[in-house]
């Protein structure tokens, strides 16, 4: 079992260059590998923005995954991404990198209730 989180990371071309750079010397079977080539999804937009998405993943400061990730994000201008972190708890939510809303993903957080109105015969 464990804390499960959603995580979103949108990276603007120069960072997606620098992403490739950096995996390149990880080892092919290392967690950290597998977490950027296995997300849940994803897409590269027409500018070559590249959006990766996963789902009710383990972020934990303390895996190899999640401080390769966290260590990467430092190493951008803010200006290059944009990330986001939704975990169970309410209010648990991370935000980072700057105003980059130069992407065609529509990225952002919600919470909410939502339900269907029953059919009434």
């Amino acid at each position: 079992m464990g804390y499960y989180s959603d995580v979103a990371l949108v990276l603007a071309p120069s960072a997606v260059k620098k992403l490739k750079k950096a995996i390149a010397n990880v080892d092919e079977k290392s967690e950290k590998l597998n977490f950027i080539k296995y997300p849940y999804k994803h897409f590269t937009d027409y500018d070559g923005n590249e959006l990766y998405y996963w789902e009710s993943v383990k972020w934990y400061e303390d895996f190899p995954e999640t401080q390769f990730m966290e260590e990467f994000m430092n190493s951008l201008d803010p200006e290059e991404y944009r990330f986001l972190r939704v975990g169970e708890s309410e209010g648990d939510t991370d935000e980072g990198g700057g105003i980059f809303y130069n992407h065609n993903f529509g990225v952002y957080s919600l919470r909410g209730i939502y339900f269907r109105k029953p059919t009434i015969n």
